[in-house]
Parts: structure tokens; sequence; C-alpha cells
């Protein structure tokens, strides 16, 4: 892949500039579809890949410190 926006979810995009790996279908009966994230498993060999403050933001506030009694609450990039 080159220059390719993935969109994680609603909120989280990042930006891949380039990227060697292989794709694998998870139903045999399908092809995978680059626009449904969950027919598919990405294996990545290497690879560049970007991300904003903003999307940096949400992934730490849903997905790092998104559980009860977390150290950290509102994690803030500018």
């Amino acid at each position: 892949m080159r220059n390719v926006d993935f969109q994680v979810d609603d909120s989280v995009v990042l930006h891949i500039k380039n990227l060697r790996g292989a794709i694998a279908g998870k139903n045999r009966r399908t092809p995978p579809a680059f626009d449904d994230k969950y027919s598919f498993i990405l294996g990545i060999d290497t690879g560049t890949v970007g991300i904003s403050a903003a999307s940096l933001t949400e992934v730490m506030n849903k997905y790092v410190f998104g559980y009860p009694h977390a150290p950290i609450k509102k994690f803030l990039l500018e």
C-alpha cells in the first residue's frame, strides 16, 4: 500500500505512507473487501505510518486509558 488513509474507527485515521505485507481474507468463501476492515487480516512486514495529534488523542483516551480507574484521564495532545 502507498498513500492510504486507514480508518480505524469513526474518529481515528492512520495515514499509511507505505506498507509491505500480506492480506488474508477471514472468510475463505468470499474475497477480502477493503471497505470492510473486518473482512481481512493484514500481516505487516515493514511500513511507515503516521497519525495526527487528534487521532492519537482518541487512541489514548479510548483504547490505552479508556478503562475504569486508569491512571490518566482525558489525555490531550495539541
